[in-house]
């Protein structure tokens, strides 16, 4: 149902999500992903939402992820895949939230990696 990838190397987290057909099975297996390794809230996530959820999102889901991170030390991206033409809005409620992150909306895997390199360049140059 829920899928991950560690890239140890890059501290990146590819998260599959695209089978999840409830938000709060979302939420509550982050929120225990975290938990138990709170290094993650450090690293860059690619989440992959396209197809997830027969139900919404709501803002106290976010919350409750929310409240369950840690401020990264460095900046973190969150690239989130999705075809949801209004995810973006979601996605800047979250910077918000998620102190020393961005969210950046993208709608494939490789824009994701691309936009992660070009991101994770940027701040290096």
């Amino acid at each position: 149902m829920i899928s991950y990838d560690l890239d140890e190397a890059r501290k990146v987290l590819r998260l599959d999500l695209r089978k999840v057909r409830k938000a709060d099975i979302a939420m509550t297996w982050t929120i225990d992903l975290v938990r138990r390794r709170p290094s993650l809230c450090q690293w860059d996530w690619i989440v992959d939402f396209r197809g997830a959820f027969d139900d919404d999102a709501e803002a106290s889901h976010l919350s409750r992820v929310a409240a369950a991170f840690t401020m990264p030390r460095e900046p973190a991206w969150s690239l989130l895949i999705s075809l949801d033409p209004y995810l973006y809005l979601w996605a800047q409620a979250m910077d918000a939230q998620f102190p020393n992150r961005k969210h950046l909306v993208v709608t494939t895997r490789e824009e994701a990696d691309l936009k992660l390199r070009q991101v994770r360049r940027a701040v290096i140059a």
